[in-house]
């Protein structure tokens, strides 16, 4: 093709142009064979770690029956104490329903 069109200076791919979006490609490519993320159900999990998962969802809601938004702030991760104020109008907002309610775990699919 001839110069003449293209007035503004574009030419036309180059191997060496293609050789430059090849990593993008890949990247590309790895991030669709990537696998998905899963869970496992209760029945599916070891039974010490299903325990101890039961017994931090009880401690957690027997926390937020009580109103005691200290303490599941001092239990939290950092970056989730940083933003506490959300949780806290929560717990405070839906407390009488937690009051007499029971922490009951059933089966959740994935």
């Amino acid at each position: 093709m001839p110069a003449e069109a293209f007035p503004l200076g574009i030419s036309e791919p180059t191997p060496r142009n293609r050789r430059r979006w090849l990593p993008w490609l890949w990247l590309l490519l790895l991030g669709v064979a990537a696998p998905a993320q899963t869970c496992q159900s209760a029945p599916d999990m070891d039974a010490s770690i299903r325990a101890a998962l039961e017994s931090a969802a009880k401690r957690y809601f027997e926390m937020s029956a009580r109103g005691d938004v200290a303490a599941l702030k001092q239990n939290s991760i950092a970056s989730v104490a940083a933003s506490f104020a959300g949780i806290e109008a929560a717990v405070k907002e839906n407390q009488a329903a937690f009051t007499g309610a029971k922490a009951t775990f059933g089966r959740l699919s994935c």
